[in-house]
């Protein structure tokens, strides 16, 4: 379960509990499309899982960082955000945790970064809040995470509110909830996300690299740079 696709479709990120390859209770895995297919899903190992929990992976459209929930040892709390940054096709990096901005000494966890890379929403038990769990959102600004903003009633309850995801325009939103549910079973609702709340819209580049003398298809790397400060803004395959 708790799986992401990459906005360029080629990346499936997906959690599973209990596998002979696993290096904890829970760890990350991957598979690639091929085709109309996908590959063999493979533990990103030991590097981004741990001997602890590790789920919920969110995969940002600057096609290198995985932000995902863990229990890990070296957090802040209970669970905590952290980030891992892709190398190579194959190789990771250490994951760093969010920090106190976004993690306290409790539950945090259900991460997800918008397409537009800016705003990061996740669920929070450790802040003063509506509901024993709540939404949250911070905004990246010059590689700095903002103050966390409750995303206030009605979208927090008094009941448990998490997992939410926003569309590629940043208009609809889902959430799973408790609300309703006096046995607190979690339901999916969706909604319009006020303005305040929201993401810029997205697009998306598609196109097709040949070999110039054969006109054959090509995988090919790319990357779209910001002219202004040379930064890498997205690179994908």
């Amino acid at each position: 379960g708790a799986l992401c696709i990459s906005p360029d479709g080629e990346y499936l990120f997906f959690t599973a509990c209990g596998r002979k390859d696993g290096v904890g209770d829970c760890d990350i895995y991957l598979s690639r499309r091929n085709g109309d297919s996908w590959t063999e899903p493979k533990n990103l190992g030991a590097v981004v899982n741990s001997k602890s929990w590790d789920s919920q992976p969110s995969f940002s459209s600057d096609g290198k960082t995985l932000y995902f929930a863990s229990t890990r040892p070296g957090g802040q709390g209970a669970s905590d955000i952290w980030k891992t940054t892709m190398i190579n096709d194959s190789t990771w990096a250490e994951p760093e945790n969010l920090g106190a901005m976004i993690n306290t000494n409790r539950k945090d966890c259900a991460p997800f970064i918008h397409p537009d890379n800016k705003p990061l929403y996740f669920t929070s038990a450790g802040r003063v809040g509506m509901g024993g769990l709540d939404i949250y959102v911070s905004k990246l600004n010059n590689d700095t995470w903002g103050e966390p903003k409750n995303m206030g009633y009605p979208i927090n309850t008094q009941k448990d509110e998490q997992s939410l995801v926003v569309s590629a325009n940043g208009k609809t939103a889902y959430i799973s909830s408790s609300r309703d549910n006096n046995d607190g079973a979690q339901d999916v609702f969706a909604f319009e996300l006020y303005k305040d709340a929201r993401p810029d819209a997205v697009t998306y580049l598609k196109g097709v690299v040949r070999d110039k003398i054969s006109a054959e298809k090509i995988n090919a790397k790319f990357e779209l740079i910001d002219i202004a400060s040379g930064k890498v803004i997205v690179e994908s395959y």
